[in-house]
């Protein structure tokens, strides 16, 4: 196959390694386990790298092995199991394997003496995409003011959140591969699709940011994603991000949630991610 960017590769090659140098985009948000002093109260060095800018340095791996066609119809998955820190050189890994008649893409993102930070997977599905279930369609309300406070015992579960809205240009794509390293001219230049096509990363991690305005909580920590595309995600467009909980749960004293979240572009499906996160940390 050829790769979006002009390599003949075939998919059972395994994908040279990666380094990226971590860096916090996140230390100015509303999630403060992105700031040092709120980060070392729960017991860390520094301030936490987002989970979803691991995501980011991992599908460097999966789109010059799948092709262009993985951001339109391809799956992908990611677990967080350790913090990355500012500045930390983190090498990402990929490896091929046969699952039935697809090939996977097992990928892995740690640190330079061989611990992993983050592991996950990618691929082109068989069958359309679909199977995450998730929301269906986006509902036409505003966030409450002043918004909730977020509670083991107030998780609205199986209730839509207020959407998020968003434009993105080519210079939001541009600007987010800038800040993750992220070569693909895809994200610069023309592709197949028409014009620069947002990286995965800026839609991936848009499920945060749609519970921040739904809620009020104190630092969460992101612990995982399920991601499926549904067509290409264009730059010059009004992005637009709903949701549902779908459950809750308490695991050694931290409380998490799992969204359920589908974000459209001019009412057209785009990208549906299920998201998991800690929303209430347990205190060292």
């Amino acid at each position: 196959m050829t790769t979006s960017h002009g390599t003949a590769r075939t998919t059972g090659e395994r994908p040279e390694p990666i380094r990226r140098t971590a860096r916090n985009s996140a230390s100015e948000s509303d999630n403060k386990i992105h700031s040092d002093a709120e980060a070392q109260l729960f017991g860390y060095r520094a301030a936490l790298v987002p989970g979803v800018t691991l995501y980011a340095y991992l599908t460097q791996l999966a789109l010059p092995f799948f092709g262009e066609e993985w951001l339109a119809r391809g799956g992908s998955s990611v677990r967080l199991l350790r913090p990355v820190y500012e500045g930390e050189t983190v090498v990402c890994r990929a490896e091929p394997r046969a699952d039935g008649s697809r090939t996977v893409l097992d990928l892995s993102c740690g640190r330079e003496d061989g611990t992993v930070c983050a592991e996950g997977g990618a691929w082109l599905p068989d069958a359309p995409a679909g199977s995450l279930g998730g929301a269906s369609s986006l509902p036409d309300s505003s966030p409450a003011h002043p918004l909730p406070e977020l509670t083991p015992d107030t998780v609205p579960v199986g209730v839509p959140l207020a959407p998020l809205e968003t434009f993105f240009d080519a210079e939001a794509a541009r600007a987010y591969a800038d800040e993750t390293d992220d070569p693909s001219p895809l994200y610069r230049d023309a592709s197949v699709s028409g014009g620069p096509v947002l990286p995965p990363g800026v839609l991936a991690g848009r499920q945060a940011r749609l519970l921040r305005i739904n809620f009020s909580f104190g630092p969460s920590i992101h612990v995982a994603s399920e991601i499926e595309h549904l067509a290409p995600a264009r730059t010059g467009a009004l992005y637009r991000t709903g949701g549902v909980i779908r459950e809750t749960y308490e695991r050694k004293g931290n409380h998490y949630l799992v969204l359920d979240a589908l974000t459209t572009a001019g009412g057209t499906p785009v990208m549906r991610v299920r998201h998991t996160t800690i929303f209430q940390v347990r205190r060292p």
